[in-house]
C-alpha cells in the first residue's frame, strides 16, 4: 500500500456482515505491506485517517493469494463526506 496523503492511515479489511479486520497503521507519505487472512470472497477496504475522517472502497472479488495494491490519494482527506 502506498500513503501518498499527510495524514497517517488505519487500514482495516470489511466483511460483507460488517465484520472488520484491523491490518495495520501506514504513516503519511509512505509505503508499506501487509499480509493478512480472508475468509470470504468480497473484501472492502476501510481507511481511517488520522483526524481525518474515514472512507470505505468499493468492494472487490478476492481468493485465496492474491496480492492487491492500495493507493491513499493526497486528497482522500477532502473527498470523504462530512468533513471539512
Amino acid at each position: 500500500m502506498e500513503n501518498q496523503n499527510f495524514y497517517d492511515a488505519t487500514l482495516y479489511a470489511l466483511a460483507r456482515s460488517g465484520e472488520q479486520q484491523r491490518l495495520g497503521i501506514v504513516t503519511g507519505n509512505s509505503q508499506g505491506t501487509v499480509t493478512f487472512r480472508w475468509w470470504q470472497e468480497e473484501l472492502r477496504g476501510m481507511i481511517r485517517l488520522l483526524a481525518g475522517g474515514s472512507t470505505a472502497t468499493d468492494p472487490i472479488l478476492v481468493n485465496p493469494g492474491d496480492s492487491l495494491n492500495l493507493i491513499i490519494t493526497p486528497d482522500l482527506h477532502f473527498k470523504i463526506p462530512g468533513e471539512r
